[in-house]
Formats: C-alpha cells, structure tokens, sequence
C-alpha cells in the first residue's frame, strides 16, 4: 500500500471580475487568487483491489459519494489514466464549507496532485491542469498552489498567488501578497451564500464595478500597497450581501474593528459569504480577531502563504 498526506490551502479573492455569462451557462472571469495557511488536510491510500473509491471525512454532514468534489477528482483522474486498485481518502475538513474560500475545490486539487504521484500518471501539468479546470473554476489554482507548497520542479508555473481568467483555467503566476499583508481575519456567517443564485443575480444587474484584475496583479507584482488596495474589489460582494444582512453586518464590524486601514482591507471571497481583512502584523490580526469576539460567526486567522 502506498500513502501520501497533502495540505488543501483555503484561498481568497483579491479580485474578482465576471466578464459576462458564455452561451453554456457558464461565467468568463478575471481573478486574483492568494493562498491561505487555512487548510483541510488529505490522507491517500492507494492498493490493489477491486476498482474503488472510499471516501471518509471528519465532518459527518459532508457526502462522501459523488456529490462530493474530491470523490470525482478521484474519479475523473482514474479514468483519464486507467488505474486500477482501491483508494481511500480520508479527509480532516478545517476550511468552512460554502464559504468562497475554495475548500472543496482544494480538497478536488490534493486528491488530483497526491493520486497523480502514487499512480505515477503519465500527465503532465498542463494536462493535470485541465483535468481540474473540468471541476470547478478555483481547481486549477488549488493545484497551482499545492504544487508550488511542495516545490514541484514538474509544474514550473506553480504558485501560491496568481491571476485566474477564462474559466479559471488560464493562469499567470504572480508574487505573493503575503509581503505586502502577512495574515488575514476571515468571518464566516451562519447564513450561506448559493453560488448559483448569487450568479443569477448578478447577470441580471444592468451595472457591476468590475475591477481590473490585471491591475491587482501589477500592483502586487509591484509591491505597491496602496495601488493593490484600490484594486481590492468583488463584482459578486454586493449582490451576496443584499441577499445575506447578516454578512453585510459583519463586512461593518471587520472594517471597524481596529482603526488601522478599516473598509480598504476588507472583501467578500468569492461568491461569499466570508468576509476577510487583510493586516500587515500578527498583532494587528489578533487585535482585529479579539475585538470581534462577539460577532455570531466563525472566526479565523490566517497567515497568507
């Protein structure tokens, strides 16, 4: 039996604007993607056997059959490359869960990368890439990031930040912005956010802001602080938040909490509905992170990567 243990690092959303809905549904965008320290952790098996697929997860609320994203990461990868034997994943979940964070797709990107090396696929990262496109649009990047952590010479533009177009499938490295904001505090309401109806809602505004992520990518590459801030924009941020009070309450609170920086630092991830502020300290994390004790949410800290 052959055994590997991966991190599936949470990420947030720098930038993120939708190009417009393609004539199959779905939605070209421009993002900028940064790696979190938050992270599920993934331990796989491989032996031989019967054909199978056994997944097991911390949290008993999660499926652990095909409606869950790394089953079919470990689905898809076996028959892209015809291996047989039984796998076992087993699952340790510490990223929320519908929060925009990309937990699930970082678990669908681990299972890629980890059974990928116990198989000894014959792909290669551009083609490993793709398969993860397949999956969900913040996959690919999830991969990236895995790759990078680990200093895979075999993904040579693997990296923890980086600028997402297309489907999410067509990345260019970027330096991280770990430099610039070394941790952030992330609140995640109660209430979720629907990515689909979040969606819907948004092709039917007539205006978004629609931020240049391109821009957010120079001013990071730039290490200009200031430039980067005046990038930090989500073109879903309004639409979830009027859907969900209760993140907009909490976006209030992040921004109040302490007076350094306030709103400029803070974002939705993703389609929601966690919310993030970016601090330049680990004491200007933990102040942030005290001072919303009371907020009726879950509450982190996270280094960026």
């Amino acid at each position: 039996m052959q055994e590997l243990e991966l991190k599936a690092f949470a990420k947030i959303n720098l930038s993120l604007n939708v190009k417009g809905r393609r004539a199959d549904g779905y939605h070209e965008v421009a993002m900028v993607l940064q790696a979190l320290a938050l992270c599920d952790r993934i331990r796989l098996s491989v032996e031989e056997g019967e054909p199978e697929i056994l997944l097991f997860c911390s949290l008993p609320e999660l499926p652990c059959d095909e409606r869950n994203l790394a089953y079919r990461a470990a689905a898809k990868l076996r028959e892209r490359c015809g291996a047989g034997g039984r796998v076992r994943i087993e699952l340790e979940k510490n990223v929320p869960m519908a929060a925009g964070l990309g937990g699930g797709s970082a678990d669908a990107a681990a299972v890629l990368f980890g059974l990928a090396k116990l198989w000894d696929a014959p792909l290669s990262a551009e083609e490993l890439l793709t398969l993860a496109a397949e999956l969900g649009a913040d996959v690919p990047f999830c991969l990236s990031a895995i790759a990078a952590a680990a200093q895979d010479k075999a993904f040579p533009q693997a990296s923890v930040c980086a600028l997402a177009e297309g489907l999410g499938e067509r990345l260019t490295p970027l330096p991280s912005a770990a430099p610039l904001f070394p941790f952030a505090v992330l609140l995640k309401p109660a209430a979720g956010a629907s990515t689909a109806e979040v969606y819907r809602a948004f092709d039917l505004l007539t205006e978004a802001p629609h931020p240049d992520a391109a821009a957010q990518g120079r001013a990071i590459a730039a290490r200009d602080s200031a430039a980067m801030l005046a990038e930090l924009q989500n073109d879903l941020e309004g639409v979830t938040l009027a859907q969900c009070p209760e993140a907009a309450a909490l976006k209030a609170a992040l921004a109040a909490a302490d007076p350094s920086g306030g709103a400029a630092r803070t974002l939705m991830s993703g389609s929601g509905p966690t919310l993030y502020r970016l601090c330049g300290s680990r004491e200007e994390a933990e102040r942030v992170h005290a001072a919303l004790q009371d907020c009726a949410a879950e509450r982190f800290i996270s280094a960026l990567l």
